[in-house]
């Protein structure tokens, strides 16, 4: 039977061999805010994650995300955002039994009544089972929008193979609408002692149109 972890608002959010340290969970405090016009009274807008397990061997390999939404005193959902999947990273071409992921970071944001941002770091560990048996490890971030005003609401999605350093909403443009601005670790292995920069993302919060991307030094 196929293992899985369905998790809703604080998640376990490390699956791996035991001789791997538990990760600190994240913030994931449910939003409230009268977000559907067709029902009146506060929301409670809450992030749920399902991790899959496709393979049974413990490690994870993809998750669902989506949001559910709540009339603010039941538990009841109203409805549910469509769900989108993502794989965790591979970073062996042939792994042997040692391998780990799990979710890294998240920041849950949405100041719009409308809608309601997702950013996940993912990262995964493993050993090649041949030789020279290197380990190696990857990171990528996944972002999730959905609009919690009604369950046929628009949805989009991005994923970058980058380490996730914010996620934050910013009135770039000063229209009056927040934009989304997505901080991502850009690793320059060209040069020595890890140096990185920062790969700045600003996309418009209802669509994901990129306003601009832009990489500027961050470590030397």
């Amino acid at each position: 039977m196929r293992f899985r972890s369905i998790v809703a608002l604080l998640l376990v959010l490390g699956v791996h061999t035991p001789t791997r340290a538990q990760p600190t969970l994240p913030d994931l405090s449910p939003m409230f805010k009268e977000s559907v016009p067709s029902s009146s009274g506060v929301k409670v807008i809450q992030p749920f994650l399902d991790f899959v397990d496709s393979d049974a061997d413990g490690v994870m390999d993809s998750i669902s995300v989506r949001f559910n939404v709540f009339a603010v005193a039941s538990a009841s959902r109203l409805f549910g955002t469509p769900a989108r999947k993502v794989a965790f990273p591979s970073p062996c071409t042939n792994p042997d039994d040692y391998r780990w992921s799990e979710v890294s970071s998240v920041r849950f944001i949405g100041s719009d009544p409308l809608r309601a941002h997702l950013a996940m770091g993912l990262a995964a560990g493993c050993t090649e089972a041949g030789f020279p048996f290197d380990y190696k490890e990857a990171q990528r971030t996944f972002v999730y929008s959905a609009a919690v005003d009604d369950p046929a609401g628009a949805v989009w999605q991005k994923l970058y193979n980058y380490r996730m350093s914010s996620f934050d909403e910013v009135n770039i443009d000063g229209d009056g609408d927040m934009e989304l601005v997505l901080g991502l670790s850009n690793p320059l292995p060209s040069l020595p002692d890890g140096a990185s920069n920062l790969r700045a993302i600003g996309v418009e919060a209802a669509d994901g149109g990129v306003v601009f991307d832009v990489n500027r030094m961050l470590t030397r």
